[in-house]
Formats: structure tokens, C-alpha cells, sequence
């Protein structure tokens, strides 16, 4: 017992480090990138002061030395862009991960409003979902609060298109894509997504402005320059761009992603945790009230190889459990849900089966709740948000293992 509590106190020391470092990594991201751009306009307004005072044969020592600092400071922050490894992640349906946002955005709307959405089925992209997940939440909450239009309703658009290099340039994209070095020579597919009140025709390309312009908007009803400059952070971690609609500002986004390749290291990692091979799929019962986690983290496991069992609640869990008896072989549980929470729905399919496989997880749970599950028999315990890839290892090792 005290050797696991040590173990998952070190679990979730590192756990929260790299919550930590994850919102450290996206705020730095995004102060980078409006330092670099406002270094390159200073520049650009240097170079033409420049050129003025030579004409006129003016000492420009100074404004010399003054450009080189600037392009130092211009260096530093895109070597730190650079240096910062791209976060990506396995390739996703965007689609089925914006379905999930918008289902637990819609929970928290008055019942006077609505958000639309139009969404073409299938845009996979890259991506590190929970960082994802939460971002585009926290835009949208931010904008129906801040916006002062609470009694508008909203719509989110999401689309496939193809841009040139004109178009690219047109988007003023400052390097390419993933923090690559050049913009591509040739069409490049894109994944779009449009958060905008409802009514307003998503913009052409040249009243898109990038969203670091944002930064500097200090008018009443404004986001706050630090909520943006991590929304811009975690974009960019997630290979995409962001801008805004110049007629909504602080109340539209749009974000470009690059369309996911066939496959990356992190689709590599997953296929290594595939269900194993027998004459039935394993089953996985997925207990979570949580809209965002069942869309995305289901999608995954089927294209792991497994079946897959959604209940809402744990009271829907025992009685699935129960109807279903020697069918199930692993319940992944939440452990804050409300009706029943987890550590009582735990115990109640303990007592339907004393051999129940069941793999807690939770992001806010005390450590003498995870321990009493374990000490009841939890195969083993995750705190959310955990890597896709983290869940389907825990899952192979947990079904790897005779009861």
C-alpha cells in the first residue's frame, strides 16, 4: 500500500508538471509569436527611416545599432519558437472532436440560445486533443460572455479547402507549417474551422487578420492579452493558425489546420497498444458524463480494435454491467460524476463481479479516494488529461493480465 501511494504520488507530481509545462509551453508560443511580429514591423519601419536619412546624409550610427538589437531580440524569440518541439499528437476527426466541444458548450447556454453547426464529417488533423479540446471551449464561452451579446446565437463552421501560396501569403503566414521553414510551393489542403455569431457569412481571405493583432485591444469587453496569447500558443502547438473576422473582433476565430497525414509518430505509438487478436473484439465499457471525452476517446479505441460500451452516468454503468454479464472486459470509470460518482459505482460492480477489470481516472480526485479503489482492486488509475497514447498502453497492459 505504501509503495503504490508513493508511486502515484510521483504519478501525479508528474502529472501536474506537465499540466504546467503544457499551458507554460502554449502562453510562450503565443507571446513569441506577437513579439516576432511586432520586431518585424519595427523593422520594416526602421529600413524605410533608414533609407530617408541616407538620402539626406544623416548620421544613422545609432539607428544602426538599434536595428541590430532589434534583430537579435527578432532571432531569440524565433530560435524559442523553434526550439519548443511541435506538440501535435495522433491524427483525429476533427469533426468528432469539435461535436463533443459543442455538446458541452450547448449544456452551459441559456435556453434561449443556440449554437449551429455545420460540420463536414470527416477532417482529420494532428492534434493534442485535450489542449484542443479545451481551447476552442474556452473561446467560445469567452465570446458569448464578453462579447455582450448574450442574446445572440452562434454557429461553427468547419470545412475542407485547398490554398495556394498566394492564398497562404494572403494569410501572412510567417513560416510554414509545424514551425517548418518555408511556406509549401503547391496547394496545400487545410482543415477550417469558423466560430462566428450566427448569420455572419464566413470572411474572405483578405478580412481575416491574425489573432496576435488582438493582443494590443484594450477597449472594454477586449480578452485579455494573456488569454490570448495562450489560445495563440496552444494553436500553434496543435500545427494550426489562428485569425479573426476584422468586422467581430473578440467575438469570431478562425483557425487553419494542415489535413493530417496518413500517419505520424504518435499513430505509430498508438498502433502499438491495437487491441489483442481472438475470436470477439474486446469489450470496453466507458463510463464518463463528459460529452468531449466519450467522442473522441471512443473513435480511438474502435480504431484500435476494440468494441466500445457508452454509459452516462454510473447508475447506467451497473445496470449495463449487470445486463451484461462475462461480456465486458474493462470499465473505464471516471470518478466525479454526479447522481452516482465513481468510487460507489466501483464498489457496486465489485459486488456484481468480484473480478471486474476497472481503470479509474479523474483530474480532480483526492489521493485517499484513488487509494481506496486501489485497495479495493482498481487495476490501475489515470489522471486526466492523459495522452491517448498513455490510456491505450494502461488498457493493453490491463487486458494483457490474467484476473
Amino acid at each position: 500500500m505504501a509503495k503504490f501511494q508513493d508511486e502515484q504520488f510521483k504519478d501525479n507530481q508528474r502529472d501536474d508538471m506537465t499540466l504546467e509545462c503544457e499551458a507554460f509551453r502554449a502562453l510562450l508560443l503565443g507571446v513569441c509569436q506577437n513579439l516576432l511580429s511586432i520586431l518585424q514591423k519595427v523593422d520594416s519601419y526602421e529600413e524605410l527611416l533608414l533609407d530617408e536619412l541616407e538620402s539626406k546624409g544623416c548620421d544613422t550610427t545609432y539607428l544602426l545599432q538599434e536595428q541590430n538589437e532589434l534583430r537579435s531580440a527578432a532571432r531569440l524569440a524565433s530560435n524559442i519558437m523553434e526550439t519548443i518541439p511541435f506538440g501535435g499528437g495522433p491524427r483525429v476527426n476533427l469533426s468528432t472532436l469539435l461535436t463533443g466541444v459543442l455538446d458541452r458548450f450547448r449544456k452551459a447556454l441559456p435556453a434561449e440560445q443556440r449554437v449551429l453547426e455545420n460540420l463536414t464529417p470527416e477532417l482529420y488533423v494532428h492534434c493534442n486533443v485535450f489542449e484542443l479540446q479545451e481551447t476552442l471551449l474556452d473561446m467560445l464561452e469567452r465570446f458569448s460572455d464578453l462579447s455582450g451579446l448574450r442574446s445572440k446565437n452562434w454557429q461553427v463552421l468547419a470545412q475542407y479547402v485547398k490554398l495556394s501560396r498566394n492564398e497562404l501569403g494572403i494569410l501572412q503566414f510567417s513560416g510554414g507549417l509545424n514551425n517548418t521553414a518555408a511556406p509549401p510551393a503547391t496547394e496545400t489542403d487545410f482543415c477550417v474551422v469558423s466560430i462566428l455569431p450566427e448569420g455572419v457569412t464566413p470572411p474572405e481571405l483578405r478580412k481575416l487578420h491574425p489573432f496576435r493583432e488582438l493582443l494590443a485591444d484594450t477597449s472594454a469587453g477586449a480578452i485579455p492579452s494573456l488569454v490570448c496569447a495562450k489560445w495563440l500558443g496552444a494553436i500553434c502547438n496543435n500545427g494550426a493558425r489562428l485569425y479573426y473576422d476584422a468586422k467581430w473582433p473578440n467575438q469570431s476565430a478562425i483557425l487553419y489546420f494542415p489535413v493530417a497525414a496518413a500517419h505520424n509518430n504518435a499513430d505509430d505509438e498508438l498502433a502499438n497498444y491495437s487491441a489483442q487478436n481472438g475470436p470477439e473484439p474486446q469489450t470496453i465499457l466507458l463510463v464518463d458524463d463528459e460529452d468531449m471525452i466519450w467522442d473522441v476517446i471512443s473513435d480511438m479505441l474502435q480504431q484500435l480494435g476494440y468494441r466500445i460500451i457508452l454509459a452516462g452516468d454510473g447508475k447506467e454503468a451497473v445496470e449495463i454491467y449487470a445486463a451484461n454479464p462475462g461480456l465486458i472486459d474493462l470499465v473505464i470509470l471516471d470518478m466525479l460524476m454526479p447522481n452516482m460518482g465513481g468510487r460507489e459505482t466501483f464498489f457496486l460492480l465489485k459486488e456484481l463481479d468480484p473480478n471486474v477489470k476497472v481503470l479509474a481516472s479523474s483530474g480532480y480526485v483526492s489521493q485517499e479516494e484513488i487509494q481506496d479503489v486501489m485497495d479495493a482492486g482498481a487495476a490501475g488509475f489515470l489522471r486526466k488529461p492523459y495522452r491517448l497514447a498513455d490510456l491505450a498502453r494502461k488498457i493493453h497492459e490491463i487486458l494483457a493480465t490474467k484476473a
